[in-house]
């Protein structure tokens, strides 16, 4: 057991390291806000509501909601041949007609096939261009490319519940 007066020194020194601890923190906080190189909160995105608010929409009565399709995760293309893509987590769902159940039974059938679509377009490009794109083009590109290779009906829109770039 330690006595007072050593004791006492104990309690110095571990103040003294903590107090210089907390120092370097607070210093390199203030650094990063004064030098505008902080930036809180710059790559969150405003999430899409989900299949039961957009529903509730008085102009939504005539449409449903197709969300089989869960998560997908999937790669961007490389910035350089050096490192891979960024990996993507989507889960997308799509608003259709509610009386085009044909639609329905095409999206059920083609499931995979919109998987490896909606894969297939991160792909190709680079985490950057997508972010520069924003979301709301990323959608309209996937809807036009969904819609383009449905044959018994178009979706209305696509929602993503999810879009993460994991680095």
């Amino acid at each position: 057991m330690l006595k007072y007066s050593e004791w006492n020194k104990s309690t110095k020194i571990l103040t003294g390291i903590i107090a210089a601890i907390l120092l370097v923190i607070l210093f390199v906080t203030a650094t990063a806000l004064a030098s505008g190189n902080f930036a809180p909160g710059k790559n969150l995105r405003r999430s899409d509501p989900t299949p039961a608010q957009v529903l509730k929409r008085p102009e939504s009565s005539r449409l449903n909601a197709y969300t089989d399709f869960g998560q997908i995760r999937t790669q961007t293309k490389s910035k350089n041949n050096d490192t891979p893509g960024t990996v993507v987590v989507i889960a997308p769902w799509f608003s259709y007609e509610k009386a085009d159940t044909e639609l329905f039974e095409e999206l059920s059938n083609k499931e995979l096939f919109i998987e490896n679509l909606i894969s297939d377009y991160f792909k190709n490009f680079t985490e950057d261009q997508l972010v520069e794109k924003g979301e709301v083009e990323v959608k309209t590109e996937l809807l036009e490319l969904i819609n383009n290779n449905l044959v018994l009906g178009k979706i209305r829109g696509i929602y993503f519940q999810t879009y993460i770039f994991i680095q």
